[in-house]
């Protein structure tokens, strides 16, 4: 058997607050939007753009926390998810409906809020997320599920996103010298 990938990376805008409901198994779970553009030429050469808004669905309980805390409308974000297919009839049962979505869950599932950790947070998520200098711009608040990393020490495809100081610090808690100022 071949081996398969269903896998859907998004860099965009949230367009709306998140909504949060619970399932059935009493599970929470947030979805929200994230806007994204299509830019090309036409045949003119004029350039074309078109948003596009994607529906966002998280399932993973870590996540859930942190889009509690942190996602809001206008934030940008950074997210990993797989595409979900769910068909279900509208409200006067007599179309069949079709959504496409991005789910959040499981092992390869990650959320980076790339606009950082807001100065009003608590001390003690900004402690465990940023550097002791309080000065210092705010860094990308990370969530990521994997097999290899249950941490947020996975940096490798932001590093165009990061300064050569953050790059340091990621490899030296990659490497487990946790010196965050080094």
């Amino acid at each position: 058997m071949t081996a398969t990938l269903n896998k859907a990376t998004i860099i965009g805008t949230i367009v709306r607050d998140p909504e949060f409901f619970e399932t059935r198994a009493g599970k929470k779970v947030a979805m929200f939007l994230v806007a994204t553009e299509a830019t090309w030429f036409d045949s003119s050469g004029a350039r074309c753009t078109k948003s596009i808004s994607h529906p966002i669905k998280v399932y993973d309980q870590a996540v859930v926390h942190i889009v509690e805390k942190f996602v809001r409308k206008g934030r940008n974000v950074f997210l990993e998810g797989s595409l979900e297919y769910r068909r279900f009839f509208s409200d006067d049962a007599r179309e069949k409906q079709q959504v496409i979505e991005i789910a959040l869950s499981g092992l390869n599932s990650r959320l980076i809020v790339l606009d950082g950790v807001p100065k009003d947070s608590s001390s003690t998520v900004r402690d465990e997320l940023s550097s002791d200098d309080a000065d210092a711009p705010p860094t990308p608040l990370s969530i990521k599920r994997s097999a290899k990393y249950a941490d947020d020490t996975d940096t490798s495809g932001l590093q165009r996103y990061l300064s050569s100081d953050d790059q340091d610090r990621a490899r030296l808690r990659a490497a487990g010298d946790d010196r965050r100022n080094a």
